[in-house]
């Protein structure tokens, strides 16, 4: 055998052994991400019929029970929160939901600080790996320099993006383990949880402006605008914090809830400040000062469920 052919070989095995280890890794991460499969195979490849769609990062996934927005709206809902989500990845989830499903008659966009600051790209890309046929979701990792030509050609080198919270939670989903904690549920798209609760004095990460990057706002616009064109009523929403604590901690919050202010005037839809109800001063109801706990989930989702019912109505 010449040196090219041994070279062609060896590249043939490897190639054959990197596939094997990334199958094996893929699958057993598909195992511990059983939650983020169901819903982003509801979100992406299914065609169910919801009349509320709630989009949002994980304030949205983890806080907004579907449960007691049907019980109360007598409506159907789905909650599309992405953990870490950005406007940016709000924009293409709303974009491949309305792909194959039928339109809603109410969307529920989140309107918070860091959600139109945009120098992260994605908080976790490679949930989307299993659906890059998809055009919509193809290019929009592209455009954050993740290259989906390659991956779909060659899988394992999606290997090559696994972060350190990415591999441990594939040897977790091999010692059959899953990302839902005992005690929690999952439902519609929501993830309850825990009952861990606000202890003082509260721990903050560093002061830091939350940044409003170039076409964030276009990308805000373009959802409500799309909203707008399809007869689909929206509402933007500052969902709950604890005290104020996230506001107080970021130095150009009142600019940033401005131009959230300013986006909803220019479209005529209302802008609701849900930071500033009772619930927000209660701990036992949040598990750090952005995220409502579990119980906490269940009164505020009632409440944005009579919110909801009484736009519907109009």
């Amino acid at each position: 055998m010449n040196y090219l052919a041994r070279i062609l070989v060896v590249l043939f095995v490897s190639g054959i052994s990197c596939q094997g280890i990334f199958w094996l890794l893929d699958s057993h991460l598909q195992q511990y991400n059983v939650h983020k499969k169901e819903r982003l195979d509801e979100i992406i490849l299914g065609h169910s019929s919801f009349d509320i769609l709630l989009l949002g990062s994980s304030k949205t996934h983890t806080g907004i029970n579907p449960y007691y927005i049907d019980s109360i709206t007598g409506h159907s809902s789905y909650n599309l929160g992405i953990e870490g989500g950005r406007v940016n990845e709000f924009k293409i989830i709303w974009d491949v939901y309305l792909q194959h499903h039928p339109k809603p008659k109410m969307l529920v966009l989140s309107a918070n600080l860091f959600e139109l600051d945009l120098r992260r790209g994605f908080f976790n890309h490679t949930q989307y790996f299993p659906y890059l046929e998809n055009s919509i979701i193809s290019q929009g990792l592209d455009a954050y320099g993740h290259r989906t030509d390659v991956y779909k050609t060659l899988p394992f080198l999606r290997m090559s993006d696994y972060d350190d919270y990415t591999r441990n939670n594939a040897l977790k989903g091999m010692m059959h383990q899953t990302e839902i904690q005992a005690g929690d549920f999952q439902y519609k798209g929501f993830l309850s949880n825990g009952e861990n609760t606000i202890r003082e004095p509260l721990a903050l990460p560093p002061k830091e402006d939350a940044r409003i990057s170039v076409g964030s706002v276009d990308l805000l616009k373009g959802i409500i605008e799309r909203c707008q064109k399809d007869s689909i009523q929206v509402i933007l929403v500052y969902l709950p914090e604890y005290d104020h604590r996230l506001q107080n901690n970021t130095p150009n919050a009142a600019e940033v809830l401005a131009v959230l202010k300013e986006v909803s005037d220019k479209y005529k839809i209302k802008f609701f400040r849900h930071d500033q109800l009772e619930l927000c001063k209660r701990p036992d109801l949040f598990a750090n000062a952005g995220h409502l706990n579990r119980e906490g989930s269940v009164v505020y989702s009632k409440y944005l469920a009579t919110v909801i019912k009484s736009e519907l109505s109009k």
